[in-house]
């Protein structure tokens, strides 16, 4: 009985009743009309268009069981070719089996093709762990050194105290199979984790995995083995809910609830300590109250969820939160903030939403930032099926929201044809009546060329695990791209690019001759699009100051070279010269970028 009430605990005090599972504290009695909002104290809504996302395709990945659920996806993209269609994927998910006890595993799905086609299958235990104990809360990283893509997981037991594990498994790119699933550690309780890896600060060679988990208390854990074993742990600040990020700097940042407020927290030392705590927002919801301003009888928790730009570094962070009132009805809304100055200061939230009134509700957001700069958001949205906040059921679509403007407007649209039904889900993981459970998150991920959304799907009143792809705009050539671009893999040499007016392009590319010599090379060339067509010189015969001739100076043709940039951060040249340089292609990503300049495509 303790376990079901722990996991199930029902609340129906003033007429309020919610299910609220692990991880979430006390809160205050509740009642449908327990807050009261001033439309003075509104939060700004941004320029919103509707219905303008490139939609490529949309699919159910889940193994199609009779009965079955899926909630909780996590999910990662890596670009591997010169578009969408060559982009792999590795999605996983809580996957629920019907019965009394619901059987519940790690679920994934893989491509090879943008989700075109995929491969799903169920992940493995390890052996330590028993084969009963549920097991929730996927989530994914990619090791950048390796590209290998790590799933972790946890399973929970209140009768088996080993099963109280966070568990790893990991793959290779191209098809390489799952590895046999590691056990991390056991603790009391698990619950609610996210991890990240990035280089280590000021050593890119060192790899750091971060997990961010509730462990009967919170805990960073820190991996430098790519996630075979754990290094240390440190405890965290806060209440649950910890979405690390780590930057092409190797800072690591974490976003996180904090008792009623929203908070983030940085480490500039691999994870070893901590920077004190900045408050993001203090949302007019608590956790209990933001379930009871929406309907149906599942679970909605607040989470700052935050994606860092890799052209300008600014932290995005998003939010759900009540807005609004129309008598006793409460709106609530996905909130965006932002910060420049590394997370010390943050904006004021402002809804995103294109449905920024009663009745409809939005909820349970994620966002990514891609390689340009654009911001991909997703979340829940109830605004085609309104009902009333006392109501027993919602009726559920998923949304998507794109911006190629830091932020300042937002395109919008509606993901699913059919919504999910919150009545016809349940999760009873140690039996019992169990309750509503949509999950509390959803997935999205970002390559070079597409955003990719993943959630639970309602089809022929099951619930599986969908997916939708939404191809990215061409990169387009701007004065942003002016900066200096290396090839990250082969440090020591490198080209300098500047975009003039009329369509040119400078380029200048810094590196050796066959025989070792220093050799630099480039000129000025046309662009249209991504494309850009230069024909090289090769500067020769000078001496250095004092003896420095201009009438020494030689500057015969080498050959051409093309300039194709996929985004604001990676590209590709292709050159063929002469003087036993040779022809080839040589990926180049940006090292710097101009002051007073911006790339967003």
């Amino acid at each position: 009985m303790q376990a079901v009430w722990l996991l199930s605990l029902t609340l129906m005090l003033a007429g309020c009743q919610r299910a609220l599972g692990p991880g979430f504290g006390p809160e205050p009695p509740c009642s449908a009309n327990a807050l009261v909002v001033t439309n003075a104290s509104m939060p700004t809504a941004l320029p919103v268009l509707a219905d303008n996302a490139a939609v490529r395709l949309q699919k159910r990945v889940d193994a199609r069981i009779t009965g079955a659920q899926a909630w909780e996806p996590s999910m990662v993209a890596q670009s591997v070719g010169n578009s969408a269609d060559t982009d792999q994927l590795t999605l996983v998910w809580m996957d629920g089996r019907p019965g009394s006890v619901t059987d519940t595993r790690i679920a994934y799905a893989r491509s090879m093709d943008g989700g075109n086609t995929f491969q799903s299958g169920d992940l493995p235990k390890p052996s330590q762990v028993s084969a009963a104990a549920p097991t929730f809360d996927p989530m994914t990283a990619i090791l950048p050194n390796t590209h290998e893509v790590l799933v972790a997981a946890m399973t929970r037991s209140f009768t088996l105290g080993s099963d109280n594990t966070l568990w790893s498994s990991r793959h290779g790119v191209d098809g390489a199979p799952f590895e046999a699933s590691t056990r991390l550690l056991q603790q009391t309780s698990v619950d609610k984790g996210w991890m990240a890896a990035g280089p280590a600060p000021g050593n890119a060679s060192q790899i750091v995995l971060y997990m961010a988990y509730n462990a009967g208390n919170r805990l960073l854990s820190r991996s430098l083995d790519g996630g075979r074993t754990i290094a240390s742990s440190l405890p965290l600040p806060g209440t649950i809910g910890y979405q690390p990020r780590v930057d092409r700097n190797g800072r690591l940042t974490l976003t996180y609830f904090d008792n009623g407020r929203l908070a983030f927290v940085a480490s500039d030392d691999g994870g070893l300590t901590l920077q004190a705590p900045v408050i993001v927002a203090t949302p007019t919801a608590t956790s209990l109250s933001i379930t009871t301003s929406i309907p149906g009888e599942f679970r909605a928790p607040i989470f700052l969820m935050h994606a860092i730009d890799p052209t300008s570094g600014r932290i995005y962070g998003v939010y759900n939160d009540v807005t609004a009132q129309s008598g006793n009805q409460l709106d609530v809304d996905i909130l965006l903030t932002y910060s420049d100055d590394g997370g010390l200061t943050w904006s004021a939230g402002s809804i995103v939403n294109g449905d920024g009134d009663v009745p409809g509700d939005q909820f349970m957001p994620w966002i990514e930032v891609d390689a340009r700069g654009g911001v991909h958001l997703a979340w829940f949205d109830t605004r085609e099926h309104p009902g009333l906040d006392q109501d027993g059921f919602a009726l559920i679509d998923v949304w998507y929201a794109y911006s190629a403007d830091r932020g300042q407007r937002f395109t919008e649209t509606r993901l699913t044809t059919q919504p999910i039904d919150s009545a016809r889900t349940r999760w009873a993981p140690f039996g019992g009546i169990g309750s509503q459970f949509i999950g509390d998150y959803l997935a999205l991920a970002v390559s070079d060329h597409a955003a990719y959304v993943a959630y639970p799907l309602s089809e022929n009143n099951e619930l599986g695990m969908g997916l939708s792809r939404i191809d990215l705009p061409k990169a387009g050539i701007t004065a942003g791209y002016t900066g200096t671009w290396i090839n990250q893999a082969e440090p020591g040499h490198g080209m300098l690019i500047e975009i003039l007016p009329d369509n040119r392009l400078l380029a200048w590319w810094f590196t050796f001759t066959p025989d070792g010599q220093q050799a630099w090379f480039g000129g000025i060339g046309t662009y249209s699009g991504n494309l850009a067509t230069i024909q090289v010189i090769k500067a020769q015969g000078g001496r250095f100051l004092p003896n420095f001739n201009p009438a020494d100076i030689q500057n015969p043709v080498l050959g051409t070279m093309q300039i194709r940039f996929d985004s604001c951060m990676k590209g590709q040249v292709d050159y063929a010269f002469g003087q036993g340089f040779g022809s080839g292609t040589w990926s180049i990503d940006r090292l710097t970028v101009a002051a007073g300049l911006n790339c967003v495509d």
